[in-house]
């Protein structure tokens, strides 16, 4: 196996090149003899010069030793982090374990170990909750280096959602814009998953900070790239998300729009899950913008038959458009019966999606007040009020705190 040094030697020499002609301005005589020589170590930057000078690819000069030692471990551990719904820990603990063992030999010079680290650290994160910045930062660092534009958005995408899920939206907000920008400069060298991921984070940080136009012009940006380069693995995330933004913005007509393009789609698909997330969209716009009677029962059949037909188990969601649609027929016991024991699950992360699942115990309190629970009511209405505190104006805002100031007899 040839040394870099030798590498560059063996290079230089077929191009009949002497090494003062290689070495130039950009290096001086007596380093790039050490580095033929292997006597010196070239930092990523004098590497890409090297590269360019010998017109060969980078990955040319890097040490394929690291390649052949660490590419079996990253192929085991891509394959066992990717997970299309729910991540399990264990398995998460197992990849975190895997590189362990080999996690004092990584270096920030090869890209198998690099990508070693940042799983480590992604897995680390989703065990504990805790970003390790600074091996990011050098991990983002090597990407942009040797020019792994792609991976270097992946990587920033991560940040931002890790972030989003402690409710740093500003620094999410600018992390996004900083990506969004480099799209506008580079959109050519990126791929399109990678931009329609940006073009989705953007959105929901919009909405998380009550921006609900500019939230909805960047969801329909998803739309239009996703259907111009059938791309439609998170179709059904974007309609759900579309169709809450327009409850937000009250536009009867655009929520009508997408409820039929998620019909559609799910008919298409005949996929169960997308199908479920389909009638919770539909359940949720048809209690917002219609007076229909018959909703509640429909709702509670779909709760009752859908687990029968599949192996899917349904969101305790489906229960609060359920007590939503009992509360708008003054059902006040039935809607107590539906959020027995109902909490807000704590996956649900977006303050959208958190903001409606308090605006169900809220109806809770109302319908516990109506039937005479007066002191229980008020004691949970007065909880989901303050939770919502720090939260933008939403349209479940404005129904907790309308319930509220019923309930507490503030004018």
């Amino acid at each position: 196996m040839n040394s870099l040094g030798e590498k560059i030697k063996k290079r230089r020499k077929d191009m009949k090149l002497t090494l003062k002609q290689l070495a130039g301005t950009d290096f001086s005589y007596s380093l790039l003899s050490q580095i033929e020589n292997d006597k010196a170590n070239p930092s990523m930057e004098t590497l890409h010069k090297l590269a360019k000078k010998l017109e060969i690819p980078i990955s040319d000069l890097l040490n394929p030793v690291v390649t052949i030692d660490y590419k079996s471990l990253l192929s085991t551990c891509e394959k066992n982090l990717f997970r299309y719904y729910d991540r399990d820990p264990q398995i998460d603990q197992e990849i975190i374990k895997s590189i362990e063992e080999v996690l004092d030999h990584l270096t920030y010079s090869h890209y198998e170990e690099v990508r070693l680290i940042e799983i480590y650290c992604m897995c680390s994160y989703y065990v504990t909750e805790e970003i390790h910045i600074e091996f990011f930062e050098k991990v983002l660092h090597y990407y942009q280096q040797t020019g792994a534009l792609n991976q270097f958005f992946k990587t920033k995408l991560f940040i931002i959602n890790a972030n989003f899920s402690v409710k740093n939206y500003d620094e999410c907000s600018n992390q996004i814009d900083y990506l969004l920008g480099r799209i506008e400069k580079e959109e050519y060298l990126i791929e399109k998953p990678v931009i329609l991921r940006c073009y989705y984070t953007k959105s929901l940080i919009a909405g998380a900070k009550g921006n609900y136009l500019e939230a909805m012009d960047f969801i329909e940006r998803c739309f239009d790239l996703a259907e111009s380069t059938s791309l439609y693995s998170q179709h059904s995330a974007y309609l759900q998300y579309a169709v809450m933004l327009t409850i937000q913005l009250d536009d009867n007509l655009k929520a009508r729009k997408y409820i039929e393009k998620f019909r559609n789609y799910v008919q298409f698909t005949e996929n169960m899950y997308e199908t479920a997330h389909f009638q919770y969209s539909y359940y949720h716009v048809e209690n917002r913008f219609n007076a229909d009677a018959q909703l509640a029962a429909e709702i509670n059949d779909f709760i009752i038959e859908f687990p029968k037909t599949t192996d899917c188990t349904l969101s305790p969601i489906y229960n609060h458009e359920l007590a939503y649609a009992h509360w708008k027929n003054r059902n006040y016991q039935l809607v107590i019966d539906a959020l027995k024991d109902y909490e807000v699950p704590s996956y649900i992360n977006h303050p959208l999606d958190r903001a409606a699942c308090i605006e169900a115990l809220a109806i809770r309190a109302y319908c516990l007040d109506k039937l005479g629970n007066r002191e229980k009511g008020v004691e949970l209405i007065v909880q989901q009020y303050q939770l919502l505190n720090d939260y933008p104006d939403s349209t479940y805002k404005n129904s907790v705190t309308k319930i509220y100031r019923e309930l507490l007899n503030i004018k």
